[in-house]
């Protein structure tokens, strides 16, 4: 009732502080969907008893008035809020290299055909030929202004799909701050929903698959288990994106396909 009060009331600073006070405290990886679940059900709760007392003849006038008001009012927010998912959502895989952010990806495009942009292939797109050393940690295409470049492109591309009235998963680490504050602001302009699904798996797997993918030679990505270490020492959490956008995915044995197609539904929306 209170989150549903707050966003009546446009208390878009108190709504906020609330909804990631919360998030922050309580491991509830459904709750943001649900949330918005309720806080729509309790609207219709609230303008139902106000068209009750607008239709109440023992009522004063000018109070069944006001109570009319009211009652379309909170209606029309139920409306709005059932609208959040059935438009276009932007969604990024986030994650250290070899926790499986492109199966996750991948699975996410079969369930709900959601346009998928891999970093690792605009990165190869743009440096090309010489340019396309990969250096060391840190240098050469992974240096931070080169990665920028990635990233800039990659948004780039991502607006014009959600322009288009198109879902986007942007498939990439996202270990840097500036990067996780592109993708808010990338949400904030084309008015969607930001869902990131932050893939984490058991380190040894995480090892055994980097060292699988080297030997087969067929990956885009250059990361091996020295760059996960040197990125896990980095990453300091999916800040300044709030807990309530944040969706963790266990990669740990297996891509878990039934919380994977029930996020499906809340992407796979067509005009």
């Amino acid at each position: 009732f209170l989150m549903m009060e707050l966003i009546f009331l446009d208390q878009k600073k108190s709504r906020d502080r609330l909804e990631n006070g919360y998030f922050n405290l309580i491991a509830d990886k459904w709750g943001p969907f649900l949330l918005n679940f309720y806080a729509c059900y309790r609207a219709t709760v609230r303008s139902k008893v106000h068209g009750f007392t607008a239709g109440d003849d023992r009522v004063p006038e000018s109070q069944r008035e006001k109570s009319r008001q009211l009652s379309v009012r909170y209606l029309e927010l139920a409306n709005r809020l059932i609208q959040t998912y059935q438009g276009p959502s932007l969604v990024l895989t986030m994650g250290l290299s070899g926790t499986g952010k492109t199966m996750v990806a991948k699975k996410l495009e079969a369930l709900s055909g959601i346009r998928v942009l891999h970093s690792d292939v605009i990165r190869k797109d743009l440096f090309q030929g010489s340019r396309a050393h990969p250096g060391q940690w840190n240098d050469g295409m992974y240096r931070l202004e080169n990665k920028m470049r990635v990233y800039e492109k990659m948004f780039e591309e991502a607006e014009n799909s959600l322009k288009n009235g198109d879902s986007i998963c942007l498939d990439a680490s996202f270990l840097e701050p500036l990067q996780r504050k592109m993708a808010i602001q990338s949400a904030s302009r084309q008015k969607v929903p930001l869902i990131v699904l932050l893939c984490q798996c058991d380190e040894a797997e995480v090892q055994e698959h980097l060292r699988k993918r080297k030997e087969a030679g067929e990956d885009l990505s250059d990361a091996d288990f020295s760059i996960y270490l040197k990125q896990k020492a980095a990453f300091t959490g999916p800040a300044p994106i709030p807990a309530s956008r944040v969706f963790p995915v266990d990669t740990s044995g297996e891509i878990p396909d039934k919380e994977l197609e029930m996020l499906a539904s809340f992407v796979e929306w067509q005009e």
